[in-house]
């Protein structure tokens, strides 16, 4: 019975954190203080993270990496800062660096720990509910767009559990990161500059996106 009932609000996990990016953005835009105060504090910590090159580099891939296996975490806050003091294109390749990295360690935690310990710790409904829905048998593109459509700890647990091919999923992850990665460099670079409706622009078009990869990985998955 459980694989034919989907779990609730599995396509809102993100969401929340997209609601938020629009509030902030909001009173950005609306007042003057608080931006002055933001950006002086973006490029303060920047300041910080050029002083201490290796120890920023480490804790943002490490922070990068964990927003990868732990849902409520996120990287993409911290891009700003580091943008101002490494520059888009390190930036960009450290986020993505840790995204795969916690990409390939929720498979290794799937498949090596199986499902003793993500029933432990995680929401292990959800995953339940893949699994009966996929396979090793998967098709690829259909592997892209579960990783599109889901967040990313679900989709590393679940194929890892299912045995899915490394390497199969490393080059799915990396194609779906990649996307996503540019868009947090590039609405980053417009909050920086001050570009607010840049800013909430791309961030609306991440969600559309999400929701219209949700919706599609939704009707193919109940055929």
């Amino acid at each position: 019975m459980l694989a034919q009932a989907q779990p609730r609000n599995v396509f809102k996990k993100r969401y929340w954190l997209y609601a938020l990016v629009f509030v902030f953005a909001a009173v950005f835009y609306a007042s003057f203080v608080f931006r002055e105060n933001v950006l002086d504090f973006i490029f303060s910590f920047a300041d910080y993270l050029g002083v201490h090159k290796y120890l920023g580099v480490l804790i943002f891939v490490a922070i990068s990496a964990l927003s990868a296996i732990i849902s409520p975490l996120s990287s993409i806050p911290l891009t700003p800062f580091a943008i101002v003091a490494w520059g888009y294109e390190l930036t960009l390749f450290f986020l993505l660096l840790g995204w795969i990295i916690g990409g390939a360690t929720g498979w290794i935690i799937g498949y090596y720990a199986g499902e003793r310990v993500v029933r432990r710790h995680y929401s292990f409904k959800k995953i339940e509910y893949y699994k009966n829905k996929l396979s090793t048998e998967t098709q690829f593109w259909l592997v892209l767009i579960f990783r599109f459509a889901i967040p990313s700890e679900i989709t590393g647990f679940t194929l890892g559990i299912l045995k899915y091919s490394f390497g199969k999923y490393l080059l799915a992850t990396f194609i779906t990161e990649f996307p996503f990665a540019l868009l947090a460099v590039y609405s980053s670079e417009a909050l920086v500059g001050g570009q607010v409706f840049v800013f909430t622009g791309l961030i609306a078009l991440a969600l559309i996106f999400i929701g219209i990869m949700s919706l599609y990985f939704k009707k193919r998955i109940k055929k």
